[in-house]
């Protein structure tokens, strides 16, 4: 969406570009230049203020509370949250637990950054202080992604407030999508709103729903205020480091067969007290369809006597099961499974725990008592071929 000084300007008031909204876009370029500069300056700051009034176990209290002191990593800057997020939790948001054990009466009460404010002796940057002020107040949310212009900019709206933000974000503009769930904050200096503290991690499209749950769960009501989010930032948290863990650990998908079934393979290896000939009679009519009979590998002693034969077992109706035609044949057939059968043995192979019991249905009705289930083999889908989807890497705002 690269604009020439001599096109058309793009809001739609037929002058050109450079006589229209060239200078308005000048000028957002310059104050959102300005507002990240200052970011940059008060989290610094704030930081260095922190490690230097209250030292390192103030840091380490943050980052366990950060993580809600549940697989705490050990390696704080090794982590994607650790610059972006966790910083500028830290340095305009974290306010420590009354509870720590480590805590002395030293310990602020308030965000960092307001006691930063309060601290200094000389001036301050106006842009820096209202930066700081704005930051403190403004929570961890959700926001929606509702139009990209990637390399310029981002229109959210906040989940569970509905305030709507445009934002001229260059970086992560290139990387979201419209219809990401990311979670972040907004802070809005001079009419600019820009997004601060952004998780590295993009929520699902299968946690959109979850989402919106946890709104209704802790948000009843029909109008919800940033300062009503602000009092649920520990369940929000909550709620990132599963979406975190659901990215970087993927469930393996559940596998089903052409039914719909749970996929596993499953033997059912039985004895018979009849000969080989008069089983394949009794399983014929699994096997056949119209006038065609599904049978492969059929071998004969010198007498002519059958001695083994494989048989498919073959869908009643003829038609493609009703999930998939993965499995079914060139004529339409869908193959349930198969039966092997040799001098005193059958064994049957299945594709799932719902097939295994209706054959072994068919199995008693066909030869009752001169059949003895003697061993049953299940085997899961290999694990190892299941290869997780590929993630998106950690976002940087």
């Amino acid at each position: 969406m690269s604009v020439g000084r001599n096109d058309p300007c793009p809001c739609g008031s037929g002058r050109k570009f450079k006589h229209c909204c060239l200078a308005r876009q000048s000028d957002a370029d310059t104050l959102r230049v300005r507002i990240r500069t200052a970011e940059g300056r008060v989290v610094a700051a704030v930081f260095k203020h922190a490690l230097a009034t209250w030292g390192e176990p103030l840091l380490q209290h943050a980052w366990d509370d950060f993580w809600l002191y549940d697989d705490v990593p050990e390696d704080m800057p090794a982590e994607p949250e650790w610059e972006g997020m966790f910083m500028a939790w830290f340095a305009l948001g974290f306010v420590p637990d009354p509870e720590c054990a480590e805590r002395t009466d030293a310990w602020p009460t308030e965000p960092l950054g307001l006691h930063w404010l309060a601290s200094q002796r000389g001036p301050i940057d106006p842009l820096d202080r209202a930066f700081a002020e704005q930051a403190c107040r403004s929570p961890l949310s959700v926001l929606a992604v509702e139009q990209v212009v990637p390399g310029v900019s981002l229109d959210v709206a906040d989940v569970f407030t509905g305030r709507r933000f445009h934002t001229p974000e260059l970086t992560s503009s290139r990387s979201l999508q419209v219809g990401d769930l990311v979670f972040a904050r907004v802070v809005t200096l001079e009419g600019l709103s820009l997004l601060f503290g952004m998780a590295p991690y993009v929520a699902p499209t299968e946690w959109h729903v979850e989402v919106l749950d946890w709104r209704g769960h802790y948000f009843r009501q029909r109008a919800v205020t940033r300062e009503m989010v602000a009092r649920r930032e520990f369940e929000l948290r909550d709620l990132y480091l599963d979406v975190r863990d659901s990215v970087l650990n993927p469930a393996p998908p559940i596998v089903l067969n052409a039914d719909g079934d749970p996929l596993c393979d499953v033997t059912l290896i039985y004895t018979l007290a009849v000969d080989v000939a008069t089983a394949r009679e009794r399983l014929l009519p699994l096997a056949t369809q119209g006038n065609e009979v599904h049978e492969t590998d059929a071998t004969r002693d010198d007498t002519g006597i059958l001695t083994s034969t494989e048989l498919a077992w073959m869908s009643r109706t003829g038609k493609p099961s009703r999930i998939s035609a993965a499995s079914a044949s060139p004529a339409g057939s869908t193959v349930l499974g198969g039966f092997t059968l040799g001098a005193g043995r059958l064994a049957v192979t299945v594709n799932s725990e719902k097939r295994a019991t209706a054959i072994a249905r068919q199995i008693r009705a066909r030869f009752g008592e001169q059949a003895t289930l003697v061993e049953r083999i299940v085997t899961d889908p290999e694990t190892d071929a299941f290869e997780a989807p590929a993630t998106r890497k950690p976002l940087r705002s």
